[in-house]
């Protein structure tokens, strides 16, 4: 289990760790090549990609928009092209040998735009925005749906949920789904098909 350090107070880190589940202890590891907090993370394909955030701290920092990406094979960290819009407090999350960057803030503040990075190519394109601006954003997959928990411009919290479908690149607000709202969360994909499922007797 691997992840940069956010920030130290309010202050953006170099630092990368590693927590081992079999010693239950942690790591330092090589530092990441640009100090940064608020970031999104991801991991795809056995590696550990790193994008955006902000430079100094989290309230006043420049905005970036500066990949990088961790081979945890050779504990090098690789320069990425970097994103087309900085951002901060951003949704990253795996899709297809894409990584979809959501919403978040630039210096000016929210952003409703979506991008994301082809693995193979080396480089990011915009695809349809959100239908709102989303100032904090946490993403997770189910195959080719993302689903976003967003706090937008004007609702500090989180709480909306949306979906997106990356193959037709749609979104849907759901109504189904309510979410108390939260300031700040985790989301995960947890498989629990035929957990529930009872046993037939024939």
């Amino acid at each position: 289990m691997m992840g940069p350090s956010c920030f130290a107070g309010n202050s953006a880190l170099y630092l990368f760790e590693c927590y081992d589940t079999r010693t239950e202890s942690w790591h330092t590891k090589p530092s990441m090549l640009t100090q940064r907090c608020s970031h999104g993370m991801v991991e795809a394909n056995g590696l550990i990609y790193v994008c955006g955030g902000s430079l100094g701290n989290n309230v006043s920092g420049r905005v970036l928009n500066s990949c990088e990406v961790y081979d945890p094979a050779t504990e090098t960290w690789t320069e990425l092209c970097p994103m087309i819009e900085a951002r901060k407090n951003h949704g990253l999350v795996f899709v297809k040998d894409k990584i979809f960057a959501v919403g978040g803030q630039n210096g000016l503040g929210g952003l409703d735009n979506v991008e994301y990075y082809d693995i193979k190519l080396n480089e990011w394109k915009m695809v349809s925005p959100m239908p709102w601006k989303g100032v904090t954003v946490k993403c997770a997959a189910v195959g080719s749906i993302v689903y976003v928990l967003a706090g937008f411009q004007g609702v500090g919290r989180l709480g909306h949920i949306l979906e997106y479908n990356t193959e037709t690149d749609k979104w849907v607000a759901n109504s189904k789904v309510r979410a108390f709202p939260v300031t700040s969360c985790l989301i995960c994909v947890v498989d629990t098909c035929g957990a529930n499922e009872e046993t037939l007797e024939t």
